[in-house]
């Protein structure tokens, strides 16, 4: 789900530099979010992160507004920041 995600946003102008999918209790020998010795689980939050162009930035964080368990971070190359988490 998440590469379908992912494949979507890249052909939308939002490059994605590095992401992560959920796993909650996920055991420590799991073929794909298994590390670490056996016996322990993974537990990790999903994110994105993407690079997009200021021209579309209003209209992303209009977006994300929409759901406030999303939380988000941003800055551009003069060092301007917007975010909806303290």
């Amino acid at each position: 789900m998440i590469t379908d995600l992912l494949e979507k946003m890249n052909t939308n102008y939002l490059f994605t530099v590095n992401s992560q999918p959920k796993a909650n209790s996920v055991p420590s020998t799991d073929p794909i979010f298994g590390w670490g010795p056996a016996g322990g689980y993974v537990y990790q939050k999903q994110y994105v992160e993407i690079l997009i162009p200021n021209k579309f930035m209003e209209a992303l964080v209009a977006c994300l507004n929409e759901f406030p368990l999303i939380s988000y971070q941003g800055t551009n190359f003069k060092g301007e920041e917007i975010s909806n988490v303290a």
